[in-house]
């Protein structure tokens, strides 16, 4: 009976060690995990202070086209003197300078270590302008001044404003348009229709046609027209038609060489050059009578 009995007990007292021994140890863990976690607590606020101190932003830099105060650059960013380089977010900030500047068409933000932001700017450039009364709002003409990317930079209410501005611009003559407001890309009813208006008008550009009296009629894409110089009689000097938008550079290189042939052999040519629509080696041109004026 004493051995069963002392059996039992030594039983019981080493498993009240064992469960001893389990809590000293949970607790020396919790100690050893709470330790850790207040030394990473101290680490982690130095190396923000010291990010802070070393890696926050102190300088502002702009480059490229620089027309704006840096504060109103910093505000549209949302970025603030004293933010850390590492948790700039770029591509926000370049989204909201975008929406505050219309003007502006492309910026990219670098992060310079180790305090140093700088905002490269590109600005939009006036490409052309049409006209269009259901721009203004309330019925009368308005000048609509669009950008090579496609953006309205802004819509005016006279010519004259517009000129005194932008100066000259060519004129189109629009295709259906689906949406057109100030500061957003212009949406045609038809998507394949503004595609070629920037690309024609640089053509043109770099053509004997190059003028600042231009305009060029795109409101219907199978019947391209444009309208260049001022002749003698106050009407455009050239009324060159291309047809469709099909091989439009080779219609307008051969459209030149025959106004170059016509120069050379009856100076003071006013009138129309008309490529064929199929055959680009095929043109013929009429002079502008007394009647046609």
């Amino acid at each position: 009976m004493n051995r069963e009995y002392n059996s039992e007990s030594d039983v019981l007292a080493q498993e009240l060690n064992e469960r001893l021994q389990r809590k000293v140890r949970m607790r020396t863990l919790r100690i050893w995990l709470i330790g850790a976690a207040i030394v990473l607590a101290i680490l982690t606020a130095l190396a923000f202070f010291l990010m802070k101190m070393f890696f926050s932003v102190k300088e502002v830099t702009l480059k490229g086209d620089v027309d704006y105060p840096v504060e109103e650059i910093l505000k549209a960013s949302k970025i603030e003197k004293g933010d850390l380089l590492l948790f700039i977010d770029r591509s926000k900030a370049e989204k909201g300078i975008l929406q505050r500047f219309v003007m502006i068409e492309r910026v990219t933000i670098e992060r310079e270590a180790p305090d140093r932001v700088v905002f490269t700017i590109k600005n939009e450039v006036p490409y052309y302008y049409f006209v269009n009364e259901g721009l203004s709002g309330n019925g009368t003409r308005a000048y609509a001044v669009v950008a090579k990317s496609q953006k309205i930079l802004e819509i005016l209410g006279s010519k004259e404003k517009m000129t005194e501005k932008y100066g000259e611009l060519p004129r189109v003559d629009m295709p259906d348009l689906l949406y057109a407001a100030s500061g957003k890309k212009i949406v045609y009813k038809d998507e394949s229709d503004g595609d070629y208006i920037p690309e024609l008008l640089e053509l043109i550009a770099a053509s004997s046609f190059s003028s600042e009296d231009l305009t060029l009629d795109a409101r219907v894409r199978f019947d391209i027209v444009f309208y260049s110089g001022k002749g003698s009689d106050g009407l455009s000097k050239y009324e060159v038609r291309l047809g469709n938008k099909q091989k439009i550079a080779d219609k307008i290189a051969f459209a030149q060489s025959i106004a170059l042939k016509i120069e050379a052999n009856t100076p003071g040519f006013e009138g129309m050059i008309c490529v064929d629509n199929d055959d680009v080696k095929k043109a013929y041109a009429v002079p502008r009578t007394q009647s046609d004026a």
